[in-house]
C-alpha cells in the first residue's frame, strides 16, 4: 500500500512516502529538515510537524488552491496573525464581495491558539475552508448566519476542506478522514 523507503541522508530510518516529500524521522539523523510540514504516513500513524507554516509556504497554498478551486478572477488579501481579541468568536474569518470578486481572509495569530488548538490545527485545511467560503459565495446569505441553509452550507464547506486536503495527501487510512 505504502512505499518506504531508507533515508537519503542518515541511510537508516525508513520514511513514508506518498509522493509528498519527507524527511527522516530518526532522531539520531543529522538532516536538519526533518520535517516539512506535510502529512507523512509513518508506522500507520499521521505526522503533521508544522502546524505554523512561514509566509512563503502559506502565499504558495493560497495560489495553489486558488487554482484549484477555479477562483482565478478572485482577488484574495490574507490578513495573518491576527489578534484574538479582533477575531470576536472565530479563529478565522472571510469577508468577500461577489460582484467584484474580492475576499479578505483573516487568520489570528497561531500563538494566541489555546494547546489543545495547536495540536489540531491545519493552516492549509483552514485556507482551503475559508476559500470554500468564496467559492459558494453565490449560496451565503450573511443575513442569518444561524439559518438553516447557513449551517447546511457551513457543514459543507467543512466537509469538502476536509475531502479536499485528505485526497490531495491520499489522507483516507481504513475508510477514516485523518
Amino acid at each position: 500500500m505504502f512505499n518506504f523507503e531508507k533515508c537519503k541522508y542518515c541511510k537508516k530510518s525508513a520514511i513514508g512516502s506518498l509522493g509528498v516529500p519527507t524527511g527522516c524521522t530518526d532522531e539520531k539523523c543529522e538532516f536538519e529538515d526533518k520535517y516539512d510540514g506535510q502529512p507523512s504516513i509513518q508506522d500507520n500513524k499521521i505526522i503533521v510537524a508544522n502546524n505554523e507554516p512561514d509566509e512563503t509556504q502559506i502565499y504558495a497554498w493560497l495560489a495553489e488552491w486558488q487554482s484549484r478551486l477555479h477562483l482565478y478572477y478572485w482577488k484574495i488579501k490574507l490578513n495573518l496573525n491576527c489578534d484574538l481579541s479582533d477575531m470576536g468568536d472565530a479563529y478565522q474569518s472571510t469577508t468577500y464581495k461577489e460582484s467584484i470578486k474580492y475576499g479578505v481572509i483573516s487568520i489570528v495569530d497561531y500563538k494566541q491558539l489555546s494547546p489543545f488548538l495547536k495540536n489540531e490545527y491545519n493552516f492549509e485545511k483552514t485556507l482551503i475552508h475559508e476559500l470554500l467560503h468564496m467559492f459558494f459565495a453565490l449560496l451565503d446569505t450573511p443575513d442569518n448566519e444561524y439559518s438553516l441553509q447557513q449551517r447546511m452550507l457551513h457543514q459543507m464547506i467543512d466537509e469538502l476542506a476536509d475531502a479536499f486536503y485528505n485526497a490531495k495527501y491520499c489522507l483516507n487510512i481504513g475508510g477514516k478522514n485523518v
